[in-house]
């Protein structure tokens, strides 16, 4: 096999030694050079076997100088790391790639191969269907790997590398997780049932706001009509004599009776305040906590967002630690606009001494004085 892969060096070195006017208008001769220099040692790595190290260097390489051949061979380090879609992405590139003036013979042999080993290899790569039940689609997150699918492709084909993936989806506080392992050529569908009427999390969220709770006075937070007139009879008509044994009190609580409606709106108000502040230190604490158990996964037994057996427990920990995080955002984000917008829209408390109410007790009697 190696000495096969020889036969297609000369194209390569020619290639990277005599790029073709076109291409070497856009970088200087000292890029050129070291662009050279690297598409060396991604060969050499190559024909060693250490497809990794080839695969970055050869692609190093073709960032820089888009020779067809450099293509060719990044796509074929990719095929050795089992990167079977990304292989099949480049050979396509390659295929696309302009002919200028130069070598131009080297350069359409590249693309001819990189067509021929490109329809080889389709059959090879693995197909993958995600179905959701119980639920709508389009509310539900659904990630391949830790990457988003768009609901407009769930239920279709679509193309994965070899090995084991994880599938996982979120509709409000239900989270369900499936993996599959697929080898080379192998279809197969991955289903993701949910509970039926499961709420979202932006219907959790505006649950949870104090919307509709009781007053501490055990007033509804509606305001009240306007307080009637009092009657025009004279105060010592309406008012009998008050023995020593008489309790007079004047609070701030009674000279605020004419518009109980707007002490019961700014309590609401300030509760809203504290559900949001809340939610946001919930939020951000555990995304800090989330970013610290990828960074840890990242530098574990993980490749290409693709975990081993041993990190399964520490994936299902660090998802439901983003969950945790979005929904804390989100009642912190509400709870916060609806907290705010009751304590600006509250009415103004009357001035003090406008009105006043005034427990009397005496033998056999007892009453309410007011003042307005």
């Amino acid at each position: 096999m190696k000495l096969g892969l020889l036969r297609y060096l000369p194209l390569v070195l020619a290639t990277l030694l005599g790029a073709s006017p076109a291409v070497a208008e856009e970088i200087d001769e000292a890029s050129r050079s070291a662009a050279r220099q690297v598409g060396y040692e991604g060969l050499k790595a190559y024909r060693a076997g250490r497809y990794g190290e080839a695969l970055e260097k050869l692609g190093r390489a073709y960032a820089v100088v888009k020779a067809p051949s450099l293509g060719l061979w990044t796509a074929r380090a990719m095929i050795q790391m089992g990167r079977l879609v990304e292989a099949s992405e480049r050979l396509l590139e390659v295929t696309r790639l302009p002919i200028s003036s130069g070598d131009t013979a080297l350069q359409a042999a590249a693309k001819e191969t990189a067509s021929k080993e490109r329809k080889q290899l389709e059959p090879r790569i693995p197909h993958l269907r995600i179905q959701v039940e119980g639920a709508d689609p389009a509310a539900v997150g659904v990630t391949l790997d830790g990457r988003a699918i768009p609901a407009a492709l769930l239920g279709v084909d679509r193309p994965v590398n070899p090995g084991q993936h994880e599938l996982r989806g979120v509709l409000g506080g239900q989270s369900v997780v499936e993996f599959a392992t697929l080898s080379e050529g192998q279809s197969r569908q991955v289903v993701l049932h949910f509970a039926p009427g499961e709420k979202t999390a932006a219907e959790l969220a505006a649950e949870a706001l104090p919307f509709g709770e009781p007053s501490p006075s055990g007033a509804p937070p509606a305001a009240t009509p306007e307080a009637q007139p009092a009657p025009t009879r004279s105060a010592d008509a309406t008012r009998p004599a008050i023995p020593s044994t008489t309790i007079q009190a004047e609070t701030d609580e009674t000279s605020d009776a004419g518009t109980p409606g707007g002490g019961a709106q700014r309590a609401l108000g300030w509760v809203g305040v504290g559900v949001g502040a809340l939610g946001l230190g919930v939020g951000t604490a555990t995304g800090f906590m989330a970013l610290t158990m990828k960074d840890e996964l990242d530098s574990g037994d993980c490749r290409d967002h693709v975990c081993g057996p041993n990190e399964h427990d520490r994936v299902d920990a660090y998802n439901s630690l983003r969950t945790a995080s979005t929904a804390g955002f989100i009642v912190g984000g509400l709870g916060m606009a609806a907290g705010w917008a009751l304590l600006l829209t509250a009415p103004e408390p009357p001035s003090q001494g406008s009105a006043s109410m005034i427990p009397w007790v005496s033998l056999g009697a007892a009453g309410l004085a007011g003042r307005f």
